[in-house]
């Protein structure tokens, strides 16, 4: 007899609580791990832990799924059958018996003509109509490309040796060869298990993708992203669809297919179903992390990918359903065909890992920039004095993401990058922490309850498409993140008797809000964005720094920055140096 602990409604609420509490380990492990590791780390475990997450849903979802499922399928069954015999459908019926014959047609699953080949035509044209607009607005700078630099940029921060080798085996698994030959595998592994059609499927999807990527790209004719994001070297085929990212949506989209139709567990199917996504993406998100294509590239793909897909998937079911394909006999016992399939999958992860890390283009990375001399007039006193004119030079207005202008650059450095920190820190800054989601939650959590936190994130800003290099902050004299001095710094290519030459903009943060632009908590800056200026360049003043002066870098202004808030400012940049 069952206990009554034991009911499947007991045992989903147990698995309920059990991931609730499992995800709050997880997010804790995942801070923890932010606060004593580099980006790359963070980063990685960032994706594990929501890999995790998404496992422990899925787990849950294998509690309450079917019974859901049976309770969705009973109650639709019902509206059917409600709706059918309701008198005023029937007038309608019988006043429109043209459309709702053909409608009766499209719906039936008497033949592949009806509702298989319905919902086919629907979602491939759906998605295809997806493709086509993000297409146009690329072609027309429009909403999608208008992002695509600064999401390019943004990542630009997160890029670290070990992140990128872990990226690169994901973007090595999408090449044109060694696609194939993970094809080639898993139709050779199909046949092994009798499933003739299914390697088909598979391979049809694969080649018609293929196909599709090599027919489109001299259509568009899109150029990659410039060498200023790319990490390695560029390719010079077009940019638009992004072929890895088609390919793995195909490939990984068509084994997770069939094998939710061979798996029986509901845990193992949204499992597979889950971890295909996770492929996909992570292999989107490598082609632009290299700096290879657009975000926007990788988006229209999968836009494509999903419509070819749809087609497949709807031609396979109308096949299994209508045609009744017949299948050849496995070959050997199942325990061969087990272990030959797990020696299979092993030996190929093995080999595309080892393959990619020793791959020689990981090593051709993007040239460095080229130091190019900042030519300015140099006082008696051998700093510079530069010119409105020379101040030209210098990249001067921050963008916000949308790639819209913000407040000119209100400092100029030159130095060394250690010579630049070690001033700031003698004069009591802190180097802001990473935008992540332990350190967002941080400094949430320290400005409702008006406490400090020393090293909080600031909000990501642009110059050139590229996110800030390093940003400072120093709390204005209380224990409090909600009132700071605050300052994000790039490095330019410019140097000055062979220094790096930096710039940056600053603001006080003077108190929270919740921003008018994003409606999340933010600082609200004092509109005054010189007294900040004057306020850095004096608190630096003889610590080992010097003040060479200060240039026009822009007309007197006043705007908004990414938040909402107002500035003003006269125009005006404080040059300093770094001295022995």
């Amino acid at each position: 007899m069952r206990e009554r602990g034991d009911t499947p409604r007991h045992r989903g609420l147990a698995r309920l609580l059990t991931a609730v509490f499992a995800g709050i380990v997880l997010l804790w492990l995942q801070r923890a791990i932010a606060q004593w590791s580099d980006r790359s780390w963070v980063f990685i475990s960032a994706i594990a832990v929501a890999f995790a997450l998404v496992l422990l849903v899925a787990w849950v979802l294998a509690a309450i799924g079917p019974a859901t499922y049976r309770l969705l399928k009973s109650v639709s069954r019902g509206v059917g059958r409600a709706v059918s015999t309701d008198p005023e459908v029937r007038t309608l019926t019988t006043r429109y018996p043209r459309f709702f014959d053909w409608l009766a047609r499209r719906t039936t699953l008497r033949s592949w003509r009806g509702l298989y080949l319905s919902v086919t035509v629907l979602s491939a044209a759906y998605f295809l109509s997806g493709f086509v607009s993000i297409a146009r607005q690329t072609a027309s700078a429009g909403l999608f490309a208008a992002y695509d630099t600064q999401i390019s940029a943004l990542l630009r921060a997160f890029r670290t040796p070990i992140l990128t080798r872990v990226l690169w085996v994901f973007t090595v698994a999408g090449d044109t060869r060694v696609a194939f030959a993970l094809t080639l595998a898993v139709v050779l592994l199909f046949l092994l298990w009798g499933r003739r059609f299914d390697a088909l499927f598979v391979a049809a999807c694969v080649a018609g993708g293929g196909l599709l990527g090599a027919v489109l790209k001299p259509l568009f004719h899109r150029a990659r992203p410039s060498g200023l994001f790319t990490l390695i070297t560029e390719p010079t085929s077009y940019s638009l669809p992004s072929g890895h990212a088609l390919y793995a949506l195909l490939f990984w989209g068509s084994i997770a297919f069939l094998l939710v139709r061979i798996l029986k567990g509901t845990f193992a199917r949204l499992a597979v179903v889950f971890s295909a996504i996770a492929l996909i993406a992570l292999t989107g998100l490598s082609r632009v992390y290299l700096g290879v294509h657009w975000p926007s590239d990788v988006l229209a793909s999968w836009m494509l990918g999903l419509a070819w897909l749809s087609v497949c998937v709807g031609v396979y079911l109308m096949r299994v359903r209508y045609g009744h394909p017949s299948e050849p006999a496995p070959l050997g016992s199942v325990r061969l065909r087990r272990i030959v399939t797990a020696a299979t999958v092993a030996a190929v992860s093995v080999a595309l890992v080892l393959g990619a890390s020793s791959d020689p283009l990981l090593k051709q990375t993007a040239a460095a920039a080229r130091a190019i001399p900042w030519r300015v007039n140099v006082g008696a006193n051998g700093l510079p004095r530069p010119t409105a004119r020379q101040a030209m030079q210098l990249p001067r207005v921050t963008e916000k993401l949308d790639g819209s202008p913000q407040e000119p650059i209100g400092l100029v450095f030159v130095g060394t990058q250690r010579e630049l920190v070690g001033a700031f820190t003698s004069a009591g800054w802190s180097i802001a922490d990473p935008p992540t989601l332990a350190t967002l939650l941080h400094a949430i959590v320290s400005a409702f309850s008006n406490q400090p936190y020393l090293t909080g994130p600031v909000t990501p800003s642009f110059l050139d498409g590229q996110v800030q290099t390093i940003a400072f902050e120093k709390p204005a004299g209380q224990a409090t993140i909600r009132r700071r001095h605050h300052c994000r710094w790039w490095r330019t290519d410019l140097t000055f008797n062979g220094k790096p030459v930096w710039v940056a903009s600053a603001s006080f943060d003077q108190a929270l809000e919740i921003g008018s632009a994003i409606p999340l908590p933010t600082h609200k800056i004092a509109p005054d964005i010189d007294a900040e200026q004057r306020y850095i360049a004096n608190d630096l003043r003889g610590r080992r720094v010097a003040i060479a002066g200060r240039v026009r870098v822009a007309p007197a202004s006043t705007g908004t920055n990414a938040q909402g808030d107002s500035w003003f400012t006269s125009g005006l940049a404080t040059v300093m140096v770094a001295t022995p």
